[in-house]
């Protein structure tokens, strides 16, 4: 093709398509394998051989026809030397352009074997991504998706606070901090006025060691938090979505959500590319693949038979509403380490659970009765820090502790911090605050659930915000729930609630009920 390569970028290359041979993510021929493997060495052309000969003949023929060319040329051309340097000069041109649009046989361009779930043993116990495209293609793509996710930030704001640059100390320093507070167990799950301890350590149980009932009654009843493990040992999802076979497998070509734009439009960008840019970005709080309807797309309809509904949170009273007028309430997640989720509580009231397949997440959480504007620090937020996770785990939550230590009284705060392992499931009653940081890149689904449990709260919620999914709930618990149904009508008598409906929703009702029939 011309040009020298760069030793440096050619290394690169044959390290990355060794990886991916070793992988079997590229077909290589018998001769390519050896050489990968270092049982042939790639030779230079001996000068005497019988190509390098026919080589030299051919070039030395050639020469001599171009230069027969060019006497015959000089004598029956009318042209000048300047005309003639310009035609040279227009070809080099072309020459140039041909080069660039053919594409160079490095792996970046090579055809990539999906891998089909059948086969996901191929990328068993491998961790590492790998390096497909080029850095330009992704790039393009992801600097676009950035710049429509947030418009007042220009591509370089997204590293502003470098830290890329500091963030293995700081999940060093969480790490070492989470570790002191495991070997304290919680003092109460109760919020009280007085002294607290600084952090608490969330319970931890096995879930062979807690049935249904006693799961309810001892966590689920009460509202408390836990950390769960075995409900998900023996999940599909926890072979087929390790990072390497998701960049490579079935869903690669699927689009996710990774944002909204200014309008609420979802942004969405190719899995294939966006591990990619999970691996190599230096962004401060990177893109977060957070997708709520990745069921509803043809590529991504697979995924809900390879994790199942764990077996305390399969009550799901939503479900009498309809899957079409419920809200969001199912995400498939891939976070990037240093992106996250701040500090909030789940819509409606509603509890969650999360379970985690890959990497690590630190988890803080606060009491409901715990006052927004402390848990979120605003008043220690200093002018130009914006409201992601990396900014509030980087520099709000140290402050936070800062100046909890320093209360006369003692800290009153009562905050409980773990770190989620692979393979575990938290459970997050509704109305506890709660935000998570991804300390390594990590791949999770996590689902929000109504139960006997939570339903005064929840319903008190919905009849407010959301009436008329409301009021069809309520007609479907009088079929398929009397007890429900009896509970809501006794808990609109105590809060004197009245159904009011503008002219506006009147018709809308209308509306709808009419196709509904």
């Amino acid at each position: 093709m011309g040009g020298e390569v760069d030793p440096v970028e050619k290394s690169r290359k044959l390290r990355t398509l060794r990886s991916l041979s070793q992988m079997g993510s590229v077909d290589l021929t018998p001769a390519q394998l050896d050489f990968f493997s270092g049982k042939q060495e790639e030779k230079p052309r001996e000068a005497g051989s019988k190509k390098s000969k026919e080589k030299k003949k051919y070039d030395e023929d050639s020469d001599d026809k171009a230069s027969s060319k060019k006497k015959k040329h000089r004598k029956g051309s009318s042209s000048s030397d300047e005309d003639r340097h310009r035609k040279h000069k227009h070809k080099d041109k072309d020459r140039e352009a041909r080069k660039k649009r053919e594409p160079s046989p490095s792996p970046v361009n090579m055809h990539v074997r999906k891998i089909p779930w059948e086969n996901y043993s191929e990328t068993e116990g491998k961790t590492e991504v790998p390096h497909l495209y080029s850095d330009s293609r992704i790039n393009r793509k992801m600097d676009s998706s950035k710049l429509k996710h947030r418009t007042s930030l220009t591509l370089g704001d997204w590293q502003r606070y470098k830290f890329f640059d500091t963030f293995e100390s700081l999940r060093t320093s969480y790490t070492t901090t989470v570790t002191n507070v495991s070997k304290v167990r919680p003092v109460s799950y109760i919020r009280s006025p007085g002294r607290q301890p600084m952090c608490q350590w969330l319970e931890h149980i096995r879930a062979k060691d807690y049935p249904i009932e006693r799961f309810a009654n001892d966590f689920e009843k009460p509202s408390y938090p836990v950390v769960v493990e075995g409900l998900a040992d023996h999940w599909p999802a926890r072979r087929k979505w390790t990072l390497p076979a998701l960049a490579a497998g079935t869903y690669r070509d699927t689009k996710f959500k990774i944002g909204e734009d200014d309008d609420g439009n979802s942004i969405k960008v190719k899995l294939k590319y966006f591990m990619q840019y999970m691996v190599d970005n230096k962004d401060d709080s990177p893109l977060y693949l957070f997708d709520g309807a990745f069921d509803e797309r043809t590529g991504g309809k697979g995924m809900l038979s390879d994790y199942e509904l764990p077996l305390y949170f399969r009550a799901d009273l939503f479900r009498y509403v309809g899957e079409k007028r419920r809200p969001p309430y199912r995400w498939f997640a891939i976070g990037p380490e240093r992106s996250g989720s701040s500090v909030h509580i789940d819509p409606l009231g509603t509890s969650a659970w999360n379970t985690l397949i890959v990497g690590k997440k630190l988890w803080v959480l606060f009491h409901p009765d715990a006052p927004k504007p402390l848990v979120k620090g605003e008043h220690l937020r200093q002018k130009g820090e914006d409201n992601e996770a990396a900014t509030y785990f980087a520099r709000v939550l140290p402050r936070m502790i800062a100046e909890e230590e320093k209360k006369v009284e003692g800290p009153t705060l009562g905050m409980r911090m773990f770190i989620q392992e692979p393979g575990q499931t938290v459970f997050v009653p509704g109305g506890w605050w709660h935000g998570v940081l991804n300390l390594e890149h990590s791949v999770a689904v996590t689902q929000n659930f109504v139960s006997e449990h939570n339903f005064p709260v929840v319903w008190r919620k919905t009849r407010k915000s959301r009436k008329h999914m409301a009021r069809r709930w309520l007609n479907e618990l009088e079929r398929n729930e009397p007890h429900l149904f009896k509970q809501a009508l006794e808990l609109d008598k105590q809060d004197n609630f009245e159904w009011v409906f503008s002219d506006k929703d009147k018709k809308k009702k209308t509306k709808s009920s009419s196709s509904d029939s």
